[in-house]
C-alpha cells in the first residue's frame, strides 16, 4: 500500500518536475523506529517527530522510542530551514544534490544520511510498467494486447470479490 499510496505518486510527481527543470529534491526516510519489536520499521510519516523536534514528547515516543537520534533531529531540522530559507535543503553537513531523471539522486535519512541513486529502482519500474497501456501499437498502428499481469485464476477471483459498497 505505501507503494501505490505514496512511493510511486511522489516519484511521478519529482519525474515530472525535473523533466521541466524545476529544481526537485528527494528523501527517502528509512531510520528504522525498535518499538513494537521494530515492526513498523521506517513507517509512514515516522520524520514527523524529527522535522519539528518531537523526538522527546511522550505522544511521539510511543512510535520512536526513547533513544532516536538527536542528530537525525538537526540533520533534518537544517535541511528544512534551508530549503524554506533559500530554496535549497543543502546544509554545511548535508550536500544533498538535485533530483534528475536520469541518476534519480534521493537522500537517504537515517541517521548516515548519504545520497543513493535510484534506491526505489526495482519497485519503481514494476509500477512503472503495470501502469502501461494495456496494448501497444504494432508497426502498422493496430494494438497489441500485452499480457496480463494478473495470473488467470487470480483474475478471476477479483472479478467476483465484492466491493465496499455490495457491488
Amino acid at each position: 500500500m505505501t507503494d501505490a499510496v505514496f512511493l510511486i505518486p511522489t516519484l511521478r510527481l519529482a519525474d515530472a518536475q525535473a523533466d521541466t527543470d524545476a529544481p526537485v529534491w528527494v528523501y527517502l526516510f528509512t531510520w528504522r523506529t525498535r518499538v513494537f519489536g521494530g515492526l513498523l520499521g521506517a513507517t509512514h510519516a515516522l520524520e514527523l517527530p524529527f522535522v519539528w523536534d518531537e523526538i522527546d514528547n511522550p505522544l511521539w515516543e510511543t512510535f520512536v522510542g526513547v533513544a532516536a537520534p538527536r542528530s537525525l533531529v538537526t540533520t533534518m531540522q537544517d535541511a528544512w530551514i534551508a530549503f524554506a530559507t533559500t530554496g535549497d535543503p543543502t546544509t554545511s553537513d548535508l550536500a544533498w544534490p538535485r533530483y534528475d531523471t536520469s541518476t534519480r539522486p534521493t537522500m537517504r535519512l537515517d541517521g548516515e544520511n548519504c545520497v543513493v541513486n535510484d534506491p526505489s529502482r526495482a519497485i519503481r519500474e514494476v509500477w512503472y510498467h503495470a501502469s502501461q497501456p494495456t496494448s501497444t501499437p504494432t508497426e502498422n498502428g493496430d494494438p497489441t494486447p500485452r499480457p496480463s499481469l494478473t495470473p488467470p485464476d487470480e483474475s478471476a477471483r477479483l472479478q467476483r470479490t465484492p466491493t465496499v459498497d455490495g457491488g
